[in-house]
């Protein structure tokens, strides 16, 4: 296994390798999947093409591009704090969970490392799975497409959860709906 940061970059290439959408097609049926090894539960649409990883979950419709990405903040630390891990893993989460900066700097980091340059730009606070999270919306372009990505990102119990969707076009208009459903279905564990 990689590095998290290289796993999380790998799966925003996998997203941003997903695009070729086509306009969406009105509402669709959605199948339940679970995260492995880091459990979660989310909504995908029902037929997607799924591709899976360790801590991640890509899944493709002709019209949206999903990706989850689930990383264990504390592994591999070769340092860790003086206290028992779920002690460090509460300080952690506390830490980045107290912080809008450090929330979005998360994501920015992501989309640095990807070298994802987004124009029109929409930042806010949201929810992710009923944990506070980051959310960051705007239009890039990459092989000569102008796409549309919205990511979130939470941390809980020490672990990095993002979920990201993009789709061909720059305007979220027809995917919202569909992307809102899944969004509002990912739960994280108790």
């Amino acid at each position: 296994m990689g590095h998290p940061s290289s796993r999380r970059r790998s799966a925003l290439s996998l997203a941003c390798a997903l695009f070729g959408a086509a306009p969406a097609t009105g509402a669709r049926r959605l199948v339940t999947r679970v995260g492995d090894p880091i459990p979660y539960r989310i909504d995908l649409p029902c037929g997607a093409e799924i591709e899976t990883g360790p801590g991640l979950l890509a899944a493709r419709t002709r019209e949206l591009s999903i990706v989850v990405v689930a990383t264990d903040m504390m592994a591999g630390d070769g340092d860790p704090l003086p206290v028992s891990e779920a002690g460090s893993r509460r300080i952690l989460t506390s830490l980045v969970m107290g912080s809008d900066a450090l929330l979005f700097a998360l994501l920015d980091e992501e989309l640095r490392s990807r070298r994802l340059t987004l124009a029109g730009v929409v930042r806010g606070i949201g929810t992710l799975g009923g944990q506070r999270a980051a959310c960051v919306r705007g239009v890039f372009g990459t092989r000569g497409v102008r796409s549309w990505l919205d990511i979130h990102g939470t941390v809980k119990d020490g672990v990095l959860y993002m979920l990201a969707f993009a789709a061909a076009g720059g305007a979220p208009g027809p995917h919202e709906r569909l992307s809102a459903r899944i969004r509002e279905s990912f739960t994280l564990p108790r």
